[in-house]
């Protein structure tokens, strides 16, 4: 399950809730929607993947509000009001701007870096997993400081490409970040 948390700075208007939640039925199987602190929460169930920072930006355009979106990763039923309640706290420390009007899990993680964000914390709260697992890191870091190449970086880790291909895509569903691109890739290696 995922959720979407939709905000402005001067709130929702009802009747924009009624617009946007039926904007999104036609687009989803929501499963829940709860209005909380201004805030429109939309749980559902994704069968695809959608792009809702054009959804958000045309719904911009068309209300002439200034609307911003958050999309969640997917979650287990059992732990996404926890989820839902350490993203919501990290929202209200992000300003509204014009640069982020669609947020997921790596523009909060940008935001972190940038603010300074205890680094030993972020890498807890990325790697989960493989916090520990350093034949995993060194592997990843390795494919970094081979510039993303995928045969140098198995020659270097002794590896069979196809090994290494395997290693990194079990490490970007654990991480959500796909270190194959470059934005991922710098923020793992930083964190690295």
């Amino acid at each position: 399950m995922k959720f979407l948390i939709i905000g402005s700075k001067n709130g929702i208007k009802k009747e924009d809730r009624t617009i946007i939640t039926k904007l999104l039925s036609n687009m989803i199987d929501i499963k829940d929607i709860v209005f909380e602190d201004e805030l429109l929460i939309v749980f559902f169930n994704d069968l695809e993947d959608l792009d809702f920072k054009d959804v958000i930006l045309n719904l911009n355009a068309d209300l002439m509000i200034d609307y911003r979106i958050y999309l969640s990763r997917e979650y287990q039923q059992e732990n996404i009001k926890e989820a839902f309640n350490e993203v919501s706290k990290k929202l209200k420390e992000i300003p509204y701007s014009l640069n982020n009007v669609y947020l997921d899990d790596k523009e909060i993680l940008k935001y972190d870096l940038v603010n300074g964000a205890p680094l030993d914390y972020l890498r807890k709260k990325i790697f989960k997993k493989y916090y520990n697992d350093l034949d995993m890191l060194e592997t990843i870091k390795t494919y970094l400081d081979c510039n993303q190449n995928m045969s140098v970086a198995a020659k270097k880790l002794y590896l069979h490409r196809n090994t290494l291909i395997q290693r990194i895509e079990r490490f970007n569903l654990e991480t959500n970040l796909d270190v194959r691109t470059f934005i991922d890739g710098y923020l793992i290696y930083h964190l690295l």
